[in-house]
């Protein structure tokens, strides 16, 4: 099973999610107001609906270039232990990433950390759990916290240049086994896929 990182629309989100059932437009506006009934109590209002999905966006970072990204601020994070050479096998269970989200731990990249797999056009901090279209739980996190928490991550770390870390896409191949190679690819796109989204006032989300 591969990840994938999309922009869209939620209408979008929501789709491809029950896919490949027909998605009925009663169904989404359901789901909607569901969602901005959770979202309410954190003083968190919906983004507007864009009225067509036609600046969407699709990448590819994999698991492997998704969980070193997630690792790597982790590392960042936990400055005692020795970062990995090569890719973990299982990194949800790295011991970096169990430090950082421990209880009494006050992560600086919660919404890399914590699960989020849906990020709405906005700024805020809070990570809310949601009901996700097909009714199990969805964290949710703000395009601006990740945006923030990814130019903190650059500046604690390489200190790249925004063009020199966007070429990391093409210049580190998917299959590279290198932990460092593969968090700089998976920076490289969630950089471009998260400005997209955010100067288009679309939502990212995690596929898989």
């Amino acid at each position: 099973m591969t990840l994938r990182l999309c922009v869209g629309t939620l209408l979008d989100f929501h789709a491809q999610a029950l896919a490949p059932a027909v998605v009925a437009p009663a169904a989404f506006a359901a789901w909607r107001e569901r969602f901005a009934a959770v979202l309410a109590p954190h003083a968190l209002a919906m983004p507007p609906e864009p009225p067509n999905s036609s600046l969407g966006v699709t990448d590819d970072p994999g698991w492997g270039g998704y969980g070193s990204l997630v690792l790597w601020a982790a590392y960042v994070e936990q400055p005692q232990l020795a970062r990995p050479v090569l890719e973990p096998e299982e990194w949800h269970k790295d011991r970096a990433l169990a430090a950082s989200l421990a209880p009494t731990f006050v992560t600086r990249f919660p919404t890399l950390m914590r699960g989020v797999e849906l990020w709405l056009p906005g700024d805020f901090g809070d990570v809310p759990d949601v009901p996700g279209p097909t009714g199990d739980e969805l964290a949710v996190g703000s395009l601006g916290a990740l945006e923030s928490e990814l130019a903190a991550l650059n500046g604690a770390t390489w200190r790249a240049a925004e063009h020199e870390a966007l070429a990391w896409r093409e210049q580190i191949d998917a299959g590279a086994e290198r932990f460092d190679d593969l968090a700089r690819r998976g920076f490289a796109i969630f950089v471009g896929l998260a400005r997209h989204a955010r100067a288009n006032h679309l939502s990212l989300w995690l596929a898989y």
